[in-house]
């Protein structure tokens, strides 16, 4: 799971530019993303090869990259704020939601991101827990090998 998981991250990259166009004028939030791009994903997919080689290191980078990913969504839904603001005014200047007042368009757009920001972290806990249950139960099935 962990490997489709990390798979599908590289969607993440698409992003790139556009976390680009918000140094300017969100530099925080730019940098958190980028880092989280850059940084942790790079580290997450090492982690998931040592962890196919058996290695321990592979299992504390993995943890590691799951802290890192949790910080820094909580650093990221800290420093939003201007950013959701961009995205509700991007938003309405479409076509399509036109017909939406301002105030349930902020609440779609500003509701959709700290949720998916929540799952992401519970996600994370979930899989950094699995990680070490699996590390355990695979030690303990490669000593019976033996």
């Amino acid at each position: 799971m962990s490997t489709i998981g990390t798979a599908l991250s590289a969607f993440g990259l698409i992003e790139l530019p556009k976390t680009l166009g918000y140094l300017p004028n969100h530099t925080a939030y730019a940098v958190v993303w980028m880092v989280s791009m850059l940084l942790v994903y790079p580290v997450s997919i090492t982690a998931l090869v040592l962890l196919w080689r058996k290695q321990i290191v592979g299992l504390w980078l993995k943890i590691a990259s799951y802290a890192a990913s949790i910080m820094l969504s909580i650093v990221s839904m800290l420093v939003a704020t201007g950013v959701l603001q961009e995205e509700v005014k991007a938003a309405l200047a479409s076509a399509e939601s036109q017909a939406l007042p301002r105030s349930v368009m902020e609440g779609i757009i500003t509701g959709t991101y700290y949720t998916g920001m929540i799952f992401g972290i519970f996600v994370s806990i979930v899989f950094a827990l699995l990680w070490v249950f699996a590390w355990r139960s695979q030690r303990r099935a490669d000593n019976d090998e033996d």
